[in-house]
C-alpha cells in the first residue's frame, strides 16, 4: 500500500468528522471509526474507515441491487490526491445494515489490510475479486 498519502488520507477523514455526528461510528468489536455518507439504504452505503493508520473507501451493496449481477469483494486504487484504496462488499445479505458493514469491514482487514504490503501493489484502477461476500447464516 503507498503509505506516502496515508497522512493525507488520515487528514481527510479528520476534515469529515464532525460534519455530520450522526453518521460517525466506532466499530463494535475494534477500535476502527468510519463515517457513512448514506447509510443504511436498501441500495447500499458508502464510507470512509479508518484503520491501522490509514483511510479507505468502503462501499457495500446487495448483489440483488448490482446491475451486473455480482457478489464478492472488490478492491481497486482510486487514483486522485491523494489516492484511495476503494473496498466494495457486494453481498448476498437481506438487507444493508450497520451489522453486515461492520462485518464485511472484519473480511477485508483480514484479506486486505491486515497484510497490505503483501496484497495491494498488485491493484490498479480496475475492479479486482479479492474475496466471497458469503456469511455463514445461523
Amino acid at each position: 500500500m503507498d503509505y506516502r498519502w496515508a497522512k493525507e488520507r488520515l487528514q481527510y477523514f479528520k476534515s469529515e468528522l464532525g460534519r455530520d455526528p450522526e453518521y460517525e461510528f466506532q466499530h463494535r468489536e475494534h477500535d476502527w471509526r468510519y463515517i457513512t455518507f448514506n447509510p443504511w439504504q436498501p441500495a447500499g452505503v458508502r464510507g470512509l474507515w479508518c484503520v491501522n493508520d490509514d483511510v479507505h473507501w468502503l462501499h457495500m451493496w446487495l448483489a440483488s441491487h448490482d446491475q451486473c449481477g455480482r457478489d464478492g469483494l472488490y478492491a481497486r486504487w482510486q487514483p486522485g490526491d491523494p489516492p484511495f484504496l476503494e473496498l466494495y462488499a457486494i453481498s448476498d445479505d437481506e438487507t444493508v445494515d450497520r451489522a453486515s458493514y461492520e462485518y464485511y469491514m472484519g473480511r477485508l482487514q483480514e484479506l486486505i489490510v491486515a497484510d497490505p504490503e503483501s496484497f495491494c501493489p498488485c491493484l490498479g484502477a480496475d475492479f479486482n475479486r479479492i474475496g466471497i461476500a458469503r456469511r455463514t447464516r445461523v
